[in-house]
Formats: C-alpha cells, structure tokens, sequence
C-alpha cells in the first residue's frame, strides 16, 4: 500500500479503526513530522484539534451507521509541534487483507479558510457600517433594481425597507433627473468610470421633492462584470435652497448695482455740464474779463466759488469714473506711448503739491525707452491719483519715487513707493473700499472722498493689470503696478 501512497500527490493515510498504518511523504511534511514513521501507529483524534474531536466522532459514527462509502469534511488538525491548521479530509471504506480500512486524503485549505474569514469580517464590518451610517446608503443592482437601504435612508424617503427594497431607482427619481442619472449609470455599468458623484432629486412616499448628493461606485465580480453599486446618499435640500436664495439675493444686488452705475454714468452730461458753466463763470469774474469787482470780499467770495466747484468736479469725475467701471462700460482710447514721459507728465501735474509739502519726487526710469500699450490718459490718471496720495501722506523733506522693471513673464512692473505715515492691514482694507476713510491719529488733516485707489486699482484691472499694495505704519508705502506682456510693447 505505501507505494500506492506514494504515487499521490496530496498527503495521505490509511487507518484502521483510527490507528495510522501507513502514510505518504507529503502526509509526513503536512504534519511536520521529522522521522517517517514518526505518524505510524497516532490515533486520528490525536491529530485533531481537540475543539473538532466530537465533530470528528459523529461524523464516523454516521458513517458507519449509514454505511456511507466515501465522505468529505474539513477539521483543524494539529502538526506534531502543535501548531494548528485547517484541512479538508476525503476518506473512503478499502478491504485490505480481508478487513475494512479506511483510506484518507488531506489537502491543506488553511489559506482558503483565512481568505473566507477575512471576507466574512469584512462583510460584517461592511453590514455594520452600512446599517448604522448617518447618511442614507443602498445597493442597486444593474436593472436598477434597489436590493438592500439603510434606515437612514428609509426615515429620509419616509418609506420602510420592505417598501424601498425591490423598487426600481426609476419609481423615485424625478422625471426631470432620471435620463441625466441614466447618462451616469451607464458609464457606471460600462466600466467607462468606477464611480461618479451627482445632485438630483427624489420624490418622497408622501409626494414631497427632496434633494440629494449621491455618491455611486460599482463592485464588481472576479471577472470584472457588476455585480451591485453602493451609493451614499445625503438630503441637501436645505443648502440647496439656501445657495437659491444667495444667489437670488446676489443678482438681484448685482441688478442694482449695475442700475446705479448706469445711473450715474448717464447722469455725467447732466452733472457736468451746468458744474462746468459755474466754474466758467467764477473763473471770468475771478480774472476780471467782464470788469474788475466791486471790493476784495467780492474777490474772496468768487475764489471760494472756483475753489469748491473745481473740488465738486473732481469728486464727480471720480464717482462717475468708478461707476462706468463698475458698469463694464469704461472705453479706453489706447496707444503706444513712452512710460517715461507719462511719468514726467504725472510729475508736472503734481509738482505744486510736492513743493508745498517739500517732497521731492523722483523718476528712477526717466530717459527709459520703454513704451507701453494702454489709454495714455487713464494711465497718467492712475499715476497722478497714486502721487498725490503719496504725497499728501510723506513726511516733510521726504521723497516719492517711481521704479519700472520686467517681470519674469515679460510683463512690467511700476513702482510708487514714498516715505510717509503708512497703514495698518486694516487701513488698507478700509482705503480700498469705495469712500473708505481711514481715521487713524495724524490723518485727519488730510481726508479726501476715499475713491482715490478704489478708482485706481479699477483703472489698473480695466487695463488687465494688478495693483499690489505693501505698507508699514511710520514707514511708508510702496504701491506696484504689474502689466501683462501684452501691454508692453518695447523697452
């Protein structure tokens, strides 16, 4: 017998009435037995784990009582170190010498069982987390057909499980959602994607319309084919409504600031031109060209009417300008020009300030053969507006200078940086705000409308620039203009 033994691939033995006669090899390395003859003579039960032993003995005994030829079972056997595994024993009824033996295979499956554990654990853990998630969960398999929900999506659809189970997604589904929720399931089903996330809407066991953010992802088989999607499923009917209302409550503060901007903006012909005729007027009588006046607080008085309405002119330009901004109607007239010269031009028209407050100004890029693409006019406008600031906050006997450089994009970068009181982080939030004013202690002598870099920084963007502000309180200013390369046209 033990040559045929020896002929098997898979460990085996024959025993008579439970005692080992004879066994193979791979039966000797299975068990771990040192010597060959080390399992010859063992009782079976010994090498049984002793928790299976009475399984064991039932299943002999039912084979004896209902003479069953061949049977099949799996038990932990135990090596000859004591150490465990798990076994899959086929045996069957021979004659040997004239009495009945039994001939057995082992197959060692103590990596299957510990697949199969793993899974089952893994299953268990799924179930647990499946049916205590706070959200809503199911599986659908590929008709659509609902095949298991959770109780949070049952309280969400206020129908039972029993209910819910067996439905089709279909009978819940929006009208409006379902061939957009087909589009998705498809690609699903196709492997074209492994999950995919959507907003949509189902219809509750009441008739009520909820919405929903669902997250889908497809399990499939071994052979890659689906088997059944998981979804999550969480009730955003709340924020949904709330992003509606919000973006209600946004158009409808964008309908009305366009509305005042075009206001204003219409309103330029009408609140300049009589403004102007006040001016005109007070600028004839103030240099006698209809006749000296009468006495020197006539004088006064014509002086004051210049001086305010000039101011009045400024402000309006400033709030009309802002407003075409604003409305996206601001038409530039642009032009290559040289940087150079527009500074100068910039310094000249502020020189007489500069003089009074004893700054002295400085162009670092005078004689710069660089020349920008833009409307001339607004973009000396925006260098006038950044040094009348600068210098109405330096320090007596300090300076103003502007800087030009390339920016590693090609682009170009202009530079005002002064010497003055400087601001807080909190001031610069305030100053570019529309009328911000910042009302920190040494600024108060010189308060002015605050649209000054709000307009500014909008001339800037019209043009598709950046304006970047740093400051330091006691320290100064340094404001940068960062053009793009296309506004740059040689240097």
């Amino acid at each position: 017998m033990a040559e045929i033994l020896a002929l098997l691939p898979d460990a085996a033995f024959i025993h008579d009435s439970g005692t080992v006669i004879c066994c193979n090899d791979v039966m000797n390395k299975l068990f771990a037995a040192i010597e060959n003859d080390e399992l010859i003579g063992l009782n079976v039960e010994t090498m049984v784990h002793p928790e299976d032993i009475d399984v064991l003995r039932r299943r002999v005994k039912e084979t004896e009582k209902y003479g069953t030829a061949q049977t099949s079972a799996t038990y932990r056997f135990l090596r000859v170190d004591k150490l465990p595994f798990h076994a899959n024993i086929r045996a069957r009824l021979i004659e040997v010498g004239g009495r009945n033996m039994h001939l057995a295979i082992i197959r060692d499956v103590s990596h299957q069982i510990a697949v199969e554990e793993n899974l089952q654990r893994s299953e268990e853990q799924f179930r647990e987390s499946f049916e205590k998630a706070h959200i809503g969960m199911a599986t659908v398999e590929p008709d659509w057909r609902i095949s298991r929900v959770n109780q949070a999506l049952c309280k969400m659809l206020g129908y039972t499980d029993e209910e819910l189970v067996g439905k089709s997604i279909r009978d819940i589904t929006h009208p409006d959602d379902i061939e957009f929720n087909k589009t998705e399931w498809d690609d699903l089903i196709a492997g074209d994607i492994n999950s995919f996330h959507i907003e949509k809407r189902y219809i509750c066991k009441n008739g009520s319309t909820i919405w929903v953010s669902m997250n889908c992802a497809m399990v499939r088989d071994q052979n890659g084919d689906p088997l059944h999607s998981v979804s999550q499923i969480e009730n955003i009917t709340e924020q949904k409504q709330n992003r509606t209302d919000l973006s209600v409550a946004k158009e409808e503060a964008e309908k009305a600031s366009n509305i005042k901007s075009e206001f204003l903006a219409n309103m330029s012909h009408e609140l300049r031109t009589p403004l102007n005729a006040i001016i005109g007027f007070a600028d004839i009588l103030a240099n006698d060209v209809a006749g000296p006046l009468a006495n020197e607080k006539q004088t006064e008085y014509v002086t004051n009417i210049l001086q305010s309405g000039n101011h009045l002119l400024g402000l309006i330009n400033e709030i009309l300008d802002l407003s075409v901004i604003e409305s996206g109607k601001m038409e530039l007239h642009e032009s290559d020009f040289h940087l150079s010269k527009c500074i100068n031009s910039a310094f000249h028209l502020v020189q007489t300030n500069a003089d009074l407050e004893a700054v002295h100004l400085i162009n670092c890029i005078n004689g710069s053969t660089t020349k920008i693409h833009a409307d001339e006019t607004r973009f000396r406008q925006i260098l006038v507006n950044l040094l009348t600031n600068a210098i109405k906050f330096s320090k007596i006997g300090s300076s103003v200078s502007v800087e030009g450089k390339e920016t590693p994009d090609n682009g170009y970068a202009i530079t005002v940086k002064d010497q003055g009181i400087g601001m807080s982080k909190e001031d610069l939030e305030i100053a570019l705000t529309k009328f911000g004013q910042v009302g920190r202690v040494g600024m108060i002598e010189h308060e002015g409308t605050g649209l000054g870099l709000p307009l500014t920084k909008g001339l800037v963007e019209v043009h598709g620039g950046t304006l970047l502000i740093e400051s330091e309180v006691d320290v100064g200013t340094t404001i940068t203009i960062l053009l793009p390369a296309e506004r740059v046209t040689a240097g």
